[in-house]
């Protein structure tokens, strides 16, 4: 066994226990099919941070708890730290006693973009071990779910949320560690989220290899060159998603900073393109990227200085979001994407995935099967594991 999961298992299960006072009941196997009735409960475990929620109406109000996954991998080689692991223990112990679930609630976890990179970049079988100790320390099994599955669960929570008003075939949402594009029946996704898609930028267009590098001022030819970096994954969403669809974006960086913008800088910025309340076209952000790209972050606050309703969390990104979106856009034949202000998150999905709690009965063939095969491990069948 190796040293990662000793150092983590031995001392933090002493500490937790003299943290939270107690160690939670291993959670009850659900049957096979997965009877929509029972209580059901789900983690939604991001790049960021925890939520936890329940088909017994909390999954719409699901709070999450910071856990900046990310920023460990980042500083661990592509490892998560004990301390963050001791964390999620924490958080799983903190939110299930808060949620009042009842003792027989089927609970179990999704690990997205911080988890598939660790997997993917790192050593599975470190990640399984991880894995491993804390289904023994909190009785959750927690998940590598993949990209196109994370896409699916936010397709479905769109409609949900949205309704009617989702008029769309797809819907785009771009979170800190990846980015996925879904329709009903098909989803693409890439590790190309906000903090991802701007590492990349630093390193392949401002040659600077820090993670954090300020990506502004972006350049003049910043637009061809993003487009050509980009190229490979657009190649690969259009693949499988096609082209020529129409698209509702629903995360923050688009509907609460770009879309702002836009219509910010219509007031005699743009002569061409189209910017209403409720979208814009591709013209219109080719126009904005040439407006702003020679600027750096405070040229960029000067120039939107009168913008009131753009917000400032994500101005170092605004123009490098921007040159992710066209280059989607154009490689995708997408003239105009729809805005949509609405917070989702995977809980819903998860709670519905009936594969999820399928596999809580076979928790340690996917372990096994996640050291052989990746990610993809998720996909195959339970059924198909040895008595």
């Amino acid at each position: 066994m190796n040293k990662l999961f000793w150092r983590i298992r031995i001392p933090t299960r002493c500490a937790l226990v003299l943290l939270f006072g107690f160690l939670p009941e291993a959670a009850g196997q659900p049957s096979e099919g997965g009877d929509q009735q029972e209580c059901r409960a789900g983690f939604d475990v991001g790049s960021s941070g925890i939520r936890l929620g329940s088909n017994s109406g909390e999954a719409d109000n699901a709070e999450s708890r910071p856990i900046n996954y990310l920023a460990d991998l980042n500083e661990n080689n592509d490892e998560f730290e004990v301390t963050t692991i001791d964390k999620t223990v924490g958080w799983f112990q903190v939110l299930r006693a808060e949620t009042e679930l009842p003792s027989d609630c089927k609970t179990v976890a999704g690990g997205f973009s911080a988890w598939r990179r660790a997997v993917q970049d790192g050593d599975p079988g470190e990640v399984a071990d991880v894995l491993a100790d804390i289904h023994h320390r909190t009785g959750v099994p927690l998940y590598v779910i993949p990209l196109e599955e994370e896409g699916k669960y936010g397709y479905r929570a769109a409609q949900a949320a949205l309704d009617e008003q989702l008029t769309t075939q797809a819907i785009w949402d771009i979170g800190g560690g990846s980015m996925q594009i879904a329709q009903e029946d098909a989803a693409w996704g890439s590790a190309l989220g906000q903090r991802e898609w701007r590492r990349l930028f630093c390193a392949t267009i401002k040659h600077d290899p820090r993670p954090d590098c300020a990506p502004n001022p972006v350049g003049d030819e910043a637009l061809g060159s993003a487009t050509e970096v980009l190229a490979g994954y657009v190649e690969a969403a259009r693949d499988t998603l096609g082209v020529r669809f129409t698209v509702t974006a629903i995360s923050p960086p688009i509907v609460r900073t770009m879309h702002p913008i836009l219509k910010c800088s219509t007031r005699g910025h743009i002569t061409g393109g189209s910017v209403d309340e409720t979208g814009f076209d591709r013209e219109a952000l080719a126009q904005a990227i040439d407006r702003l790209a020679p600027s750096n972050d405070e040229g960029i606050r000067q120039i939107l200085d009168d913008c009131d309703e753009v917000g400032s969390d994500f101005i170092s990104t605004a123009v490098t979001d921007m040159l992710l979106v066209h280059a989607f856009m154009e490689g995708l034949a997408i003239d105009r994407l729809e805005v949509a202000v609405v917070k989702i998150n995977n809980v819903a999905g998860l709670i519905a995935d009936d594969h999820a709690f399928a596999w809580a009965k076979e928790y340690d063939c996917y372990l096994e099967r996640l050291r052989e095969q990746g990610v993809s491990a998720y996909r195959s069948d339970p059924a198909t594991c040895p008595n």
